[in-house]
């Protein structure tokens, strides 16, 4: 997440994007999905950092409600420090369509690609 000059606070695009990409994850066979958000050296202090870790804790419960319990959301510093987990999935997401169930499928067999002849097995 970088620093937005405009809005003088952190710049939201980077956590929605996140979300969608790991939330089409789940819907094209993922069983759990982990959105590692990472600070920009361009954010101005850590005091930001430190509000948005808050945000995020105070909010898990919320967080669960409208996305699952099974997208986790950890937190990165620019200077490679570990993964910091804020917000952990406690279940699996299910796939409830025979597409989803078959992408999930060949997931787990390791087959990586997709093509006619996948799809037909």
């Amino acid at each position: 997440m970088k620093f937005d000059k405009r809005s003088k606070g952190l710049g939201w695009d980077a956590f929605y994007k996140g979300i969608g990409q790991a939330l089409l994850n789940l819907k094209n066979g993922l069983h759990q999905a982990v959105l590692v958000l990472g600070f920009h050296e361009n954010v101005p202090s850590d005091e930001m950092i430190d509000i948005f870790h808050k945000w995020l804790f105070d909010s898990k419960e919320l967080l669960n409600s409208i996305l699952g319990s099974y997208l986790s959301i950890a937190t990165a510093l620019y200077d490679g420090s570990s993964l910091s987990p804020e917000v952990k999935a406690n279940s699996y997401f299910s796939p409830s369509d025979n597409r989803t169930k078959f992408l999930s499928q060949a997931l787990a067999n390791r087959k990586f690609t997709y093509d006619k002849k996948l799809g037909r097995e």
